[in-house]
């Protein structure tokens, strides 16, 4: 199963720029969906959008099973405007399947969207230093930080390459590992 996780849910509760986190990560996430089932792929995501983030964790930790990918939709933010690109958070004990998929859907978003590869980042090197959505459950996972909404060209880049930032996710949330 893929799950896919919006973040933040809704309109000005996530960061605001040249995008609003809120808004995108529930537009991003219901569109990647849409082109998954358009491809006969079945996903789940929380569909609670006032779901705090302690009950979809516990929502996860009772539905995950080896073998599932689970992606949690974020855009980045700066004081720096000059901040750009993308880039993937795992956990400091990461898998090695959460490590390969974050790498592809870093490759993925960075290409799709011609933006900065920033890299798959470990948790620690966050703010927040460890992130309740890594931890706890079964399956592949990690933190998109799909581009910065603070950022002119990333949020341009964005909304011109919407579409295949959309299909580009799709492509990788079906692939399988192999080895």
């Amino acid at each position: 199963m893929i799950y896919l996780i919006a973040g933040h849910r809704g309109r000005g509760t996530g960061a605001v720029g040249y995008i609003d986190e809120g808004a995108e990560a529930v537009r991003l996430r219901d569109e990647v969906m849409g082109e998954l089932m358009s491809r006969g792929v079945l996903s789940k995501c929380e569909r609670c959008e006032g779901m705090a983030l302690g009950d979809v964790v516990r929502w996860l930790k009772g539905e995950c099973e080896a073998g599932d990918r689970i992606v949690d939709i974020h855009f980045n933010a700066s004081i720096n405007s000059d901040a750009m690109g993308c880039e993937v958070i795992v956990a400091d004990d990461c898998t090695v399947e959460d490590r390969r998929l974050a790498e592809s859907l870093l490759r993925a978003v960075s290409g799709a969207l011609q933006i900065r590869s920033r890299g798959v980042k470990s948790e620690r090197l966050t703010p927040h230093r460890r992130l309740g959505m890594l931890h706890g459950y079964r399956g592949a996972k990690c933190l998109l930080e799909v581009c910065f909404v603070t950022n002119k060209v990333d949020a341009s880049n964005y909304n011109v390459f919407h579409g295949a930032l959309v299909r580009g996710m799709a492509d990788v949330l079906m692939m399988r590992d192999e080895g």
